[in-house]
């Protein structure tokens, strides 16, 4: 529920609202969850009534996310190929 000074919920409310249970996974759980979430989402954008706009703003955030994780295993996959 808003703050009813600021209009604004606190990050714990937010949570509570749309389940969200924050903690720190491993970078393996972390992609199979980005690859879980990217074929869900994909197999479900055509049956939605999302416009072009919202579906192209919807598969750039997918883009966005698989991006960094996958400029992360580089970061840690360079770092492997540097030692002997």
């Amino acid at each position: 529920m808003p703050d009813s000074v600021t209009g604004v919920a606190t990050p714990a409310e937010y949570d509570m609202y749309f389940r969200l249970v924050r903690r720190s996974i491993g970078l393996s759980d972390w992609t199979r969850t980005c690859l879980t979430v990217g074929r869900e989402v994909l197999a479900d954008l055509d049956k939605t009534n999302l416009s072009d706009r919202e579906r192209c703003d919807l598969l750039a955030g997918l883009v966005a996310v698989q991006e960094m994780t996958l400029a992360r295993w580089l970061t840690i996959g360079s770092g492997m190929e540097d030692q002997p």
